[in-house]
């Protein structure tokens, strides 16, 4: 898991080189090409979805053997500290900032999958502000004008190519479309307003294609390709590029993409 933080990139746990869990917190200055250790968690996790609340970061879930419900605030000085539990346990989930909110998307755990959008302004309280037409793991998703786009993911019958659309204004939740291929355990981006799914997992098969979305109708278009095929890494953005770190293929991969979209 990544997340932007002025002008660095942060990565938060994830699974070591060995299949271990680690809660290493890595800085990443694109600027200067440099990866640095700068801290852990207070629980190491991989799976997890976090976001920046007021400067702040917070982190919802994930596991370390088995899922977990934890959430753990990473203040600006990288002090980091369980401040809450979610409902119930979830781990390959989604986590996206509107306003001062964090909203929590998908994931799961034990074989069920809670179709439940949460919103909390503390990492303590938590309310339901929409529920999933179809309940999902490892789906990509994103925000774009105020509305979360969750597309793809592993549901209780396998992969899904669908995308929803969820209006937390209203709490509606739509299907607006469906990606050409089911997909799962890809990541999303949103530059200059328009949403993009880079890589994931087709049939089980690593995937090398950059997909541009329609917020509107959902249609998708392939705009590019990754060096090489690739799941599950970390995905952020600075300065409209959209930077991939880690992953998986039939392996690990320890690698940091640049991708450009003009």
């Amino acid at each position: 898991m990544a997340i932007t933080i002025g002008e660095r990139i942060d990565v938060f746990g994830g699974l070591a080189s060995t299949g271990a869990t680690t809660g290493e917190i890595l800085a990443f200055d694109p600027a200067a090409a440099h990866l640095a250790a700068v801290g852990e968690l207070a629980v190491p996790v991989h799976d997890a979805a976090g976001v920046v609340l007021d400067g702040a970061v917070m982190i919802f879930g994930g596991g370390s053997g088995a899922p977990g419900s934890v959430v753990q605030h990473v203040d600006p000085s990288g002090v980091t500290r369980v401040i809450g539990n979610l409902p119930t346990a979830r781990a390959d989930l989604g986590a996206v900032a509107i306003g001062n909110s964090a909203v929590v998307v998908g994931g799961g755990a034990f074989g069920v999958l809670p179709p439940e959008v949460l919103a909390t302004e503390d990492g303590v309280q938590f309310r339901t502000v929409a529920t999933l037409i179809s309940a999902v793991r490892y789906p990509a998703v994103a925000e774009a004008g105020g509305r979360i786009y969750v597309i793809g993911g592993e549901g209780a019958s396998g992969e899904t190519p669908d995308i929803q659309r969820i209006d937390l204004a209203t709490g509606e939740v739509e299907l607006i479309g469906r990606m050409q291929n089911p997909i799962s355990h890809a990541s999303a981006m949103v530059i200059g307003g328009r949403i993009f799914v880079v890589g994931g997992r087709s049939a089980g098969i690593a995937q090398d294609a950059i997909w541009q979305v329609d917020a509107l109708t959902g249609a998708s278009r392939l705009v590019a390709r990754l060096p090489q095929p690739a799941s599950d890494f970390a995905l952020a953005v600075i300065r409209r590029v959209g930077y991939a770190i880690g992953g998986e293929t039939d392996t690990q991969i320890a690698w940091i993409v640049a991708i450009v979209v003009d």
